[in-house]
């Protein structure tokens, strides 16, 4: 702290910049608490600092979460495994500051997208698996994961967009024959090669419908390569809405600083008024000892 009577003003800059720099992950409010106290507020209304209490922020650390983990669906970076809490209270504040909003990519959209292509990627092994006139039961088609020879269409896909892979049977690298990319996955005996009926099959396959989870954007209903084009086009939708969040999550932190200029800077015509009160004070009291010092003179003449 400086000594009395210094400026405060190399202080005021750092507190400033200190403020400015919570801003940008934390949407905050600055109210003015009396001269140089302020009270700093989440925009959801937690009191994150008050007249020099601060109030910390807690949040429960986790070193691993997986890719098919999501958390409650209503808010789920406020919620749960991922909520931050200030005295024991969750923390209240929109997702435009970093804190927020990479919580809510993290155990909302990513997962999202992650369920999204777990479909595609499920239903993509699915429709070559039905496709082949050479299976049977649950034998795996051209797509299958890793290297399961079996693939069951009636389990969750959750993790089959990391986990897909060609099947052994077809891939030279791994003892497989690429023949059977055109006569079957379990045929024994290569074919004509002008034969192509198994993979005109898998191209009209592709364009049937099958179902997908409308909770994730997708349609309830649609061919393979229409779902492929609607999970990129909501990508690529999601992608524009944070770049806007992260446009927003600026415009805060202006607010913030003008908010806090407002608060603590200094009024030109306040300081203006206060020195001529000074001055005319000043003057007034010049002409009081003036007067007094003369009446005395004048006293000293008398006795004299």
């Amino acid at each position: 702290m400086p000594p009395p009577g210094a400026s405060t003003a190399e202080y005021e800059d750092k507190r400033d910049t200190i403020l400015a720099g919570i801003s940008a992950k934390l949407p905050i409010r600055i109210h003015d608490n009396g001269p140089g106290r302020l009270i700093v507020t989440s925009d959801g209304g937690n009191t994150l600092y008050d007249s020099g209490t601060v109030h910390r922020l807690a949040f429960t650390h986790t070193p691993s979460i997986g890719s098919d983990v999501r958390f409650g669906a209503t808010a789920p970076y406020t919620d749960g495994l991922s909520g931050v809490t200030v005295d024991g209270m969750r923390l209240r504040v929109s997702d435009s500051g970093s804190i927020a909003a990479n919580l809510r990519m993290r155990d909302a959209t990513m997962p999202n997208f992650a369920d999204m292509l777990d479909q595609v990627a499920g239903r993509l092994a699915e429709t070559f698996q039905a496709a082949d006139p050479t299976l049977g039961g649950l034998q795996a088609g051209l797509f299958t994961r890793g290297t399961a020879a079996t693939l069951d269409p009636a389990q969750p896909f959750a993790g089959m967009a990391r986990t897909i892979a060609i099947n052994p049977r077809v891939d030279p690298d791994q003892g497989g024959l690429i023949w059977r990319m055109r006569d079957g996955m379990q045929a024994t005996a290569q074919g004509p090669a002008s034969g192509n009926a198994t993979v005109l099959g898998w191209l009209d396959a592709m364009e049937r419908n099958r179902a997908y989870d409308p909770g994730t954007g997708l349609p309830p209903a649609m061919g393979l390569s229409q779902a492929a084009a609607q999970a990129i086009g909501l990508m690529q939708g999601e992608r524009a809405t944070w770049s806007d969040r992260a446009a927003t999550r600026g415009t805060i932190a202006t607010q913030a600083s003008a908010d806090l200029a407002n608060k603590t800077a200094v009024s030109v015509d306040e300081e203006l008024q206060r020195m001529m009160m000074v001055q005319q004070t000043y003057s007034a009291s010049v002409q009081v000892i003036q007067a007094a010092s003369k009446m005395l003179e004048e006293l000293g003449a008398l006795r004299a």
